[in-house]
């Protein structure tokens, strides 16, 4: 996620990274677009007691559609709902991912033969960002679809601060969805 702050005479920008990480502990925050999932405009505009005004957040995915527009009284506010908009939207953008442009494409039929020897595997997670890993090895980050060859995989979903999530399961061909709910650790 990007993150970009303006308004009021000295914008907080280190107060509003501060409370993304508080808030939002799931969100990477860089300042980077092209590197980013999703884009975040906030317009901070400070004040205290009675002079104090609206905060205005807006939220685009990597499609560049609004998931998000409004304004908040306080900062935290604006960014436990960005949070809430991108953490609401991560799970569609992996479905949305796995069936990508050359997916679509029609293919020879040699292409189709490989094809169809290859396996998928959309893993998502509660919450995201966590490790994946199949037989062993690390993969990426929930959400994703990794394509696995058919037969049988053990998978592991793993987070800081959570217990690992882990399972085995056969795959053929087509696409196999998970949807893990990690549990806090005590």
């Amino acid at each position: 996620m990007a993150a970009h702050s303006s308004g009021g005479a000295r914008p907080q920008t280190g107060e509003i990274i501060k409370t993304f990480s508080e808030k939002c502990a799931d969100v990477v925050v860089n300042n980077k677009a092209d590197k980013s999932d999703y884009v975040v405009l906030l317009d901070h505009e400070g004040g205290k007691g009675i002079a104090r005004r609206d905060n205005k957040v807006a939220v685009f995915n990597g499609d560049g559609d609004s998931i998000l527009s409004h304004s908040t009284r306080s900062l935290g506010d604006a960014v436990k709902d960005a949070c809430d908009a991108i953490e609401r939207d991560w799970p569609m953008r992996a479905t949305r991912a796995s069936v990508s442009p050359q997916t679509a494409q029609s293919t020879s039929s040699a292409e189709k033969t490989e094809t169809s020897s290859i396996g998928r595997i959309s893993l998502s997670s509660v919450p995201a960002n966590a490790d994946i890993e199949v037989d062993g090895s690390f993969v990426g980050n929930t959400p994703s679809a990794v394509e696995v060859t058919p037969g049988e995989h053990a998978v592991i979903i793993k987070k800081a601060g959570y217990k690992s999530w882990e399972r085995k399961l056969k795959v053929t061909s087509g696409t196999v969805n998970i949807s893990a709910e990690l549990e806090k650790m005590q």
